[in-house]
């Protein structure tokens, strides 16, 4: 097997993508595991009075954030429109881009995910 490097754009470094399927409407929880630099994101599904979707972040402690998505529930898909930093590792940032996808407002969500490691900040 040959290992695989995806770059996006000349200074954009894909570090990890992929989907998941929430579990009987529980947090999603990325680990990601650097060196020396272990990164946790926990995904946190919630309705509101709202009708439109909105995020609040939350840092829980220095390796820890929580992304509380409101309204997400959108059968063709709501997200992030531009790639969203979560973090800074070793003179370079770190981005989250995702897609969340919902049948109905009380149904487990799917989640794309690509995590990039960028030498520019956006």
């Amino acid at each position: 097997m040959y290992p695989l490097s995806i770059s996006v754009g000349e200074k954009q470094q894909l570090i990890e993508s992929g989907v998941v399927i929430q579990f009987n409407n529980q947090p999603v929880e990325f680990n990601l595991e650097l060196t020396n630099f272990p990164l946790k994101i926990i995904m946190v599904f919630k309705n509101d009075s709202k009708t439109e979707p909105h995020m609040e972040p939350a840092t829980i402690d220095n390796t820890t954030l929580s992304l509380i998505l409101y309204n997400y529930n959108n059968p063709l898909g709501t997200g992030s429109t531009r790639p969203l930093k979560i973090a800074d590792y070793q003179g370079k940032h770190i981005y989250l881009n995702y897609r969340i996808y919902s049948l109905s407002d009380t149904s487990d969500k799917t989640v794309q995910y690509s995590f990039y490691l960028s030498e520019v900040l956006i």
